[in-house]
């Protein structure tokens, strides 16, 4: 874990310029982000308890991650272009590590083998680009799809949205071996 934040960190702030005190606030975002992410498996039941995060073991609590984008008129145009940039290395940061660490999690032929095969009840994060990150939805398995060669190809997911089908590409388990 630690490396492969070192390892991203390291690729963000290659050409970057930081001030110590913009350093600073990247880390603690940073850190916010690792520390959010679900280690425990719940079920997509919005009503079943939060899952259990890193910050729930060190801190006993979820961690509260300062918003996104502060109130434009409040901040100096010299500030807001700095948080801005601050905001783009962050967004750098998680692509690069969701990249290296996530799908370290997962084998590219997981689901490949009969024995990896995702099964039914399993609870998945639902891998998104369209939505901010560490906000990927978990979803619980409710139906497998078998494609015409025999594999399943992809699933029926129960949402605390709804039902939805995603092909197993976007699906992450949230630990290897369930």
């Amino acid at each position: 874990m630690v490396r492969s934040v070192k390892e991203s960190l390291r690729s963000c702030l290659k050409s970057a310029f930081v001030t110590q005190v913009e350093l600073y606030t990247l880390l603690c975002g940073i850190e916010g982000q690792i520390n959010s992410r679900p280690i425990s498996i719940v079920s997509a039941d919005h009503e079943d308890p939060a899952p259990i995060t890193p910050a729930h073991l060190v801190l006993g609590k979820s961690l509260v991650q300062l918003p996104d984008y502060p109130k434009r008129d409040m901040l100096p145009v010299k500030a807001d272009v700095r948080w801005k940039y601050n905001q783009e290395l962050q967004k750098k940061f998680w692509a690069r590590w969701r990249k290296e660490y996530l799908v370290a999690l997962q084998t590219s032929n997981a689901w490949k083998k009969k024995d990896k095969d995702p099964k039914l009840g399993e609870v998945v994060l639902i891998a998104d680009k369209t939505v901010p990150r560490s906000t990927w939805p978990l979803a619980k398995i409710i139906e497998l799809v078998i494609s015409r060669d025999g594999l399943i190809r992809s699933c029926m997911l129960k949402t605390s949205t709804g039902i939805v089908k995603r092909s197993i590409n976007v699906l992450h388990r949230l630990e290897d071996d369930l």
